[in-house]
């Protein structure tokens, strides 16, 4: 009888290696199926709901998790689409801390296309990310090399940070752009560089580049003074340094430009005194005194404007002169040339003294000249002349840096000349950094 047994165990071997194996579940759907959360069906296919926690392999050897049925040109399928929000997962690759990009001995022997998560924890070798060894060194998924940064130069001339400017005792918190050139697409780690004036550069770890790009520092912290008073950070990146100095107002890197509109100031404000004698400085018809975010170069070289007579006027009223206000508590020397709708005129090597001025026309034309309005009937074959509103080009050299400079004063009726008290007044101001 037990010689029985034994043969009719023999006969069911077949059939238990070639059935399917469930795990939590009498209604297994692979040749492999755990059913985590035991809720599967026991007739019927599991809903995709249902399959969330499920673990399966399926007879032509493809591993699926959250699904039952993985792709078939995949040999292993994690799937998350089922799972609420607020629930979802995510992969979670095994973790390392490589001492360098051909580092071989942390992992030994790698596998060409050995996938590693790097955590940086390594001084010489701070990339944080994802790596594969492509069989001689470790790279980004992208296949950037992972060497060392190495830049060409840093412009520590055009750094730049957003917001401009700050203000005493008033927490900071923003961005400082540093340009580079002949980067190597390599990589450098974190950086802290303060506090200063109560400001600290932060750096997180990244790569360069190829060729030119930026690298961005998260600028934070309370001011211990304000701007144009700067902040200066000493860079070091890729085996260059430089010194950085901030916060002194509009800044510009090389080719960017900003445009100012102001807000409406009215016509009427005007040197009483008029326009006829030179260098008038009143303090109630500087443009500074309505306005108190007029561009600042440099953080020493204000734009301002002086209000030489009533804009109300029609032609022929000149109303105003642009300045270069020094702002700072020391000489400054400045080049200039203006090219005006009606003038040229320029200055070389004139040093302002502090809180002092320089003209840079003998007055300009910015009035209500024609007056007419909508509500009339138009006058044809109209022809311009200068002396109703002029356009005023200044080219300007300040610490070595170049600008172009645009005024453009207007003077709106709004649509009813006899009526001067409705009469607004716009100074519209464009900078672009040449060099």
């Amino acid at each position: 009888m037990k010689t029985k047994f034994i043969f009719l165990g023999m006969l069911l071997i077949p059939l238990s290696v070639y059935s399917q194996v469930g795990v939590n579940t009498d209604n297994p759907k692979a040749i492999f199926h755990v059913d985590g959360a035991k809720d599967n069906p026991k007739v019927g296919d599991p809903t995709p709901a249902q399959q969330t926690n499920d673990f399966v392999i399926t007879n032509n050897g493809s591993v699926g998790i959250g699904t039952n049925t993985p792709d078939s040109s995949s040999i292993f399928e994690i799937n998350v689409d089922n799972l609420n929000p607020g629930y979802k997962k995510g992969f979670l690759g095994p973790r390392v801390s490589l001492i360098s990009s051909t580092d071989s001995t942390t992992i030994p022997k790698p596998a060409k296309g050995l996938l590693v998560y790097n955590d940086g924890a390594n001084d010489s070798f701070p990339y944080t990310g994802y790596t594969v060894w492509i069989g001689n060194q470790w790279v980004t998924l992208d296949s950037r090399p992972l060497i060392s940064a190495s830049v060409e130069s840093i412009t520590c001339n055009s750094v730049l940070i957003n917001p401009r400017t700050y203000t005493l005792n008033v927490p900071y918190n923003g961005i400082m752009t540093v340009p580079y050139t002949g980067g190597n697409q390599g990589i450098y780690g974190a950086q802290k560089i303060g506090p200063i004036n109560g400001l600290t550069a932060t750096l997180d770890p990244g790569h360069l580049n190829k060729g030119s790009g930026v690298i961005q520092y998260n600028i934070t912290g309370t001011p211990t003074s304000s701007s144009p008073n700067t902040t200066t950070f000493e860079i070091k990146i890729g085996g260059q340094n430089c010194s950085a100095k901030v916060g002194m107002g509009d800044d510009l890197a090389v080719g960017e430009k900003i445009a100012y509109i102001s807000p409406n100031i009215d016509p009427s404000i005007g040197d009483p005194t008029g326009y006829w004698g030179s260098h008038k400085n009143l303090p109630d018809y500087f443009l500074s005194k309505y306005i108190n975010n007029l561009p600042v170069l440099d953080g020493k070289i204000r734009l301002d404007i002086y209000l030489l007579d009533n804009a109300n006027k029609g032609s022929g009223t000149v109303t105003y002169n642009p300045r270069l206000v020094n702002i700072s508590s020391s000489p400054v020397k400045v080049w200039y040339s203006t090219l005006a709708s009606a003038t040229i005129t320029s200055g070389s090597n004139i040093v302002i003294a502090p809180n002092n001025f320089a003209d840079l026309d003998d007055g300009v034309y910015g009035n209500a000249g024609k007056n007419q309005s909508l509500s009339a009937p138009p006058t044809a074959g109209i022809v311009g002349t200068s002396n109703d509103l002029e356009v005023i080009m200044v080219q300007l050299v300040v610490d070595k840096k170049w600008y172009r400079i645009f005024y453009f004063v207007i003077v709106d009726n709004n649509d009813t000349p006899d009526n001067v008290s409705d009469n607004t007044r716009n100074f519209y101001i464009q900078i672009e950094r040449i060099f």
